[in-house]
């Protein structure tokens, strides 16, 4: 009898204690997740809270907006107001007029409703995660006040206590720019606002090193038209890259490249192997050489090769720094010039923090400017 009023104290301690988490969290700020990649918080991929329930857009399923391919696809008759989720193997159609779904496969209605808002479809998160086979969860932060959804369909690399470590510092940034802004100490100087600042020409550059996957960046600089980056390449990474290298030229990026060698002459040839490699790719050579303290002697020489060395001013190195602190160097890079600021990220700055500066460049007004031959 002791034992099973034990059993029966205990299972009502536990409830109490979900619940509590739960009205906790469900109260803070929704952020998205899709395995390994934080999302925008933008009308197309935040999750929203309808009747206690949580929601996702049906663009979330667009593996052109997450960088991810969940496979699933989605389809949006507003005559009809009938809104669908399909695999290769399921589908799912809600009609928003019966508030129900429709089973194809079992031919079965069911009591789960999509809705609109800003004129995009949403579907309830968790029932549609996983009836499509994938995995959603909640990640919470007790000591904020904000709560992740991530959707995994099993290609993730970290698990969900990892993930949240990793991006907490990008999410208290979001959650902080929201707030009013603290009195600023005599140590820190003043952000200017965009009536205030000058126009700054902002140009970036990102290095590429072996063994680096382009598809998330790739993905996130397709959602911005404003935004033109280099990209520095080493001769063995042209290698490796020679399809994205050509995607990214058609969408307007620059191709640079990485001497690698301890003399002159050895830097020389390096460059020349380089651009014979980016001649058979794209039928062009390279006039950007990333400047790693080239001495003046070298730099003339590179001249009379009809190259341009590119000498960055902020250099943001991803494995020194926190994901919060490169945010913050790469806020301050720009908020600090008056004329141009030349800022180069290296590959181990994670797709998350980027896409966070990114967003940032874009909400500020800064227009990132393609450096062409003439710039320099």
């Amino acid at each position: 009898m002791k034992k099973f009023l034990v059993v029966i104290l205990s299972m009502c301690l536990l409830g109490q204690s979900v619940w509590l988490v739960h009205t906790t969290a469900s109260s803070g700020t929704l952020y998205l997740a899709v395995n390994d990649e934080l999302q925008d918080s933008t009308l197309q991929t935040k999750p929203i809270l309808v009747g206690g329930i949580t929601y996702i857009p049906i663009t979330v399923f667009d593996t052109r907006l997450t960088g991810v391919n969940l496979g699933v696809s989605y389809g949006w008759d507003y005559d009809k107001q009938i809104v669908s989720l399909y695999s290769k193997s399921q589908i799912m159609e809600f009609d928003l007029k019966k508030e129900k779904v429709f089973d194809y496969n079992k031919e079965v209605y069911y009591n789960y409703a999509a809705v609109v808002q800003n004129g995009i479809p949403y579907v309830p998160a968790l029932w549609s995660c996983r009836t499509f086979g994938l995995e959603a969860s909640f990640v919470y932060s007790f000591d904020s006040e904000f709560r992740l959804l991530r959707i995994k369909n099993g290609d993730q690399i970290l698990s969900d206590d990892m993930y949240m470590r990793s991006v907490r510092p990008i999410l208290e940034e979001r959650e902080n720019s929201y707030e009013e802004p603290e009195p600023v100490t005599p140590e820190e100087e003043p952000i200017q606002t965009p009536e205030e600042r000058p126009d700054v020409a902002v140009y970036m550059a990102i290095q590429v090193k072996d063994g680096m996957q382009l598809s998330a960046i790739m993905t996130r600089l397709e959602r911005s038209d404003k935004t033109n980056v280099i990209f520095f390449f080493s001769t063995s990474s042209l290698i490796q890259h020679q399809s994205d290298i050509r995607v990214l030229k058609a969408k307007g990026h620059c191709i640079g490249l990485v001497a690698t060698g301890n003399s002159q002459q050895e830097i020389l040839s390096d460059l020349k192997e380089g651009n014979m490699l980016l001649r058979h790719i794209l039928r062009q050579r390279a006039f950007f050489v990333l400047d790693n303290g080239f001495s003046s002697e070298l730099l003339i020489q590179l001249k009379n090769e009809g190259l341009i060395g590119w000498n960055p001013s902020v250099v943001i190195n991803g494995n020194e720094k926190s994901s919060s602190e490169i945010y913050r160097t790469a806020i301050n890079a720009v908020n600090t010039q008056h004329s141009e600021v030349r800022v180069l990220f290296d590959d181990f700055v994670k797709t998350g923090t980027l896409r966070s500066v990114l967003q940032y460049y874009e909400e500020e007004s800064f227009e990132t400017k393609l450096a062409r031959e003439t710039a320099y």
